[in-house]
């Protein structure tokens, strides 16, 4: 039988939003080196950065049922969550 496994202890969450952001940056990094950003619109590209974007989301929103801020569990659909770009109002209280 596994053995039990502990969750991921965040201490705030900020701790939560640089994670997040910081995977989402170097995921962008990483899309910038095998698809050079060019002058105009590039569809292939966006079409690539869009389902980056959306992988990065979806890994941390199936880790949150595996992560406490603070002792608190996060709900999957935590703002703190959100897809690049959108607006943050929820506020996780501690």
């Amino acid at each position: 039988m596994a053995d039990h496994q502990r969750k991921i202890e965040l201490q705030e969450p900020d701790d939560l939003r640089y994670l997040l952001a910081n995977t989402r940056r170097v995921a962008g990094e990483k899309v910038d080196i095998a698809l050079p950003p060019i002058e105009g619109e590039d569809a292939l590209r966006e079409k690539v950065e869009e389902l980056v974007n959306s992988y990065v989301t979806k890994t941390f929103t199936l880790a949150a049922s595996n992560t406490l801020i603070n002792g608190h569990p996060v709900p999957r659909d935590s703002s703190l969550l959100a897809p690049a770009g959108a607006a943050e109002t929820e506020t996780v209280e501690e």
